[in-house]
């Protein structure tokens, strides 16, 4: 099947890049629907669409081009599990036709061409580009605080936060605060950077791995957020019911992507031979048993790649052999089961993230979270738990965050499953228990994240308190240091007023000529005067001079 078959005005890539261009000029003056949120994809298309591309179906691997293909595509066909085709060219797909349902698995950076071609192609809305771009950012003409649209005007677009977790096996570690807060400054200031550069695309590849965040939660472990955006379809102009795509900021193993904070900056292209990320931790029932399951036909290549699996996260692997744990009769008809695995992959990684949160929780008042005993005179150890929690709190917000989302989405799945009727039965209950499972694995997420939020804010009211106690303390024990010195003082200001008072030079003690009655007839008024400076309300004096001024 040809491209041109498309009835769309839009049939073409060229014409596709014409009206996201043309929309992101609309002004509010002109439209209720003004384009000023597009203005950063029609630039990226602007700088990195190939219009030579136009009338051709074939799109080849462009100039620069990562290793590994960008676009990977399963058909899905009953009674029979899918294999994943690399996708070189656009006659790979248009030349099939599948029966219900497609993935296409999108990996890491884009590229303007590829995402033209096949938006034209699918039709796709292209606010799901947008909203998966949104490193783009808006130019600074435009920052009109336009953020992706809401929920119910996108529900055909899901957009997931993946983390992973990683270590730098430092030797000999220091273990100071101070040396974590130095690190984070210095991650902020890279990935300021990185983000500038990924903004304008300097460097990057079609296919390079791109990461959304970096954080440092102690001096060897950190974490990177990347995002895996989903648009669900159904196909129109042909006889295909369904199609998804996926896109995924995972792509190019990330030592041989632009580097970050994660690798060792003064050798881009060598990352720190230290640092890995950790496995995402997924178990199936007798996966043990099934090595015809865990095993894949696509090992990586030790001899050519080196030291490169260090660096490698899982996923990167998770396009390869998709669905083997799924029903192929119930896959292909229905989309949302079509995505358990992945929505599988993306609750463990984030569950192994709540766990790292939870165990850095309880070391950052040394493990007495429970029991409200924490250091009450080590007022800074106190000072460094509120800073930690209150990033960690700023951390579990953003999750919990996005798991609502999620959840919202399984609850108001909507006309999805119109899509998707089953000819059994027993096939659509099967269907209606995965998703179910997903709803219930992400509540558990939802409360595990919000107990560790709430624990989290009861530990900085902990923190504050013992502070303000310490600080009391403090305040006591400089006034017990006061009343010793007062009581000191208390025994040598007599004893000094009598040594100044018969040393002074008067008749009656025989040294001088001046008689005793002058030094009262001096002393009595400066007491007075003194007591007057000491004891009196010079606020109501001042009140009285200037009732005397006005009258």
């Amino acid at each position: 099947m040809d491209v041109e078959t498309n009835d769309s005005i839009f049939a073409n890539p060229a014409s596709y890049v014409n009206a996201v261009m043309k929309y992101s000029k609309v002004s509010s003056e002109e439209s209720l629907y003004s384009g000023h949120g597009y203005e950063s994809l029609a630039d990226f298309f602007h700088r990195g669409y190939d219009s030579n591309t136009e009338g051709s179906r074939h799109l080849q691997v462009e100039r620069g081009q990562a290793s590994s293909q960008f676009a990977w595509w399963y058909v899905l066909t009953p009674g029979q599990q899918s294999v994943p085709r690399p996708i070189s060219s656009l006659n790979t797909f248009a030349a099939t036709e599948a029966p219900y349902g497609q993935l296409l698995f999108f990996r890491g950076y884009p590229s303007a061409t590829w995402l033209a071609t096949i938006g034209s192609y699918y039709m796709i809305d292209p606010e799901f580009y947008r909203k998966h771009l949104d490193f783009l950012g808006p130019t600074t003409a435009t920052r009109n605080f336009i953020k992706p649209s809401l929920p119910s005007s996108s529900s055909s677009i899901l957009k997931l936060r993946l983390t992973t977790l990683g270590s730098h096996a430092v030797e000999n570690p220091i273990r100071s605060q101070s040396r974590i807060d130095h690190l984070r400054r210095t991650a902020e200031k890279s990935m300021k950077s990185y983000r500038s550069k990924l903004k304008r695309g300097n460097g990057w590849r079609t296919g390079d791995s791109v990461v959304r965040q970096y954080t440092i939660h102690n001096e060897d472990q950190f974490s990177i957020d990347q995002a895996i955006t989903i648009y669900f379809s159904p196909v129109e102009h042909s006889t295909r019911k369904w199609f998804i795509i996926i896109f995924m900021d995972c792509g190019e193993d990330l030592r041989a992507s632009p580097a970050g904070p994660w690798l060792d900056d003064a050798e881009p292209w060598k990352a720190n031979f230290h640092s890995h990320f950790f496995p995402t931790s997924l178990h199936r029932s007798n996966i043990v048993l099934q090595p015809q399951l865990w095993k894949d036909n696509h090992p990586l290549n030790k001899k050519e790649l080196g030291n490169i699996q260090r660096m490698t996260q899982s996923a990167s692997r998770l396009h390869l052999r998709y669905g083997r744990f799924l029903d192929s009769d119930i896959m292909f008809r229905n989309p949302i089961y079509a995505l358990h695995e992945l929505f599988t992959f993306v609750s463990s990684a984030e569950l192994q993230f709540l766990d790292l949160m939870a165990e850095n929780l309880e070391k950052d008042l040394g493990g007495q979270l429970n029991d409200d005993e924490i250091d009450l005179d080590n007022y800074e150890i106190n000072l460094i738990s509120q800073s930690n929690l209150l990033r960690a709190r700023r951390l579990l917000e953003e999750h919990i965050q996005d798991l609502n989302e999620v959840l919202c989405f399984f609850r108001h799945k909507g006309n999805m499953m119109t899509w998707s009727k089953s000819s059994r039965q027993e096939n659509s209950d099967m269907a209606d228990t995965a998703v179910n499972d997903l709803e219930q694995d992400y509540q558990y997420l939802i409360n595990r994240a919000e107990t560790l939020r709430l624990h989290c804010e009861r530990a900085m009211t902990i923190a504050m308190n013992s502070a303000s106690i310490a600080e009391a303390r403090r305040g006591i024990q400089q006034g017990k240091s006061l009343f010793k010195f007062t009581v000191l003082a208390s025994l040598y200001v007599p004893l000094s007023f009598t040594t100044s008072f018969f040393g002074m030079n008067i008749v009656q003690f025989g040294n001088g000529d001046v008689n005793i009655w002058v030094f009262f007839v001096v002393t009595l008024p400066i007491f007075g005067i003194s007591a007057l400076f000491l004891f009196y309300d010079w606020q109501k004096l001042h009140k009285l001079y200037r009732r005397w001024v006005a009258i």
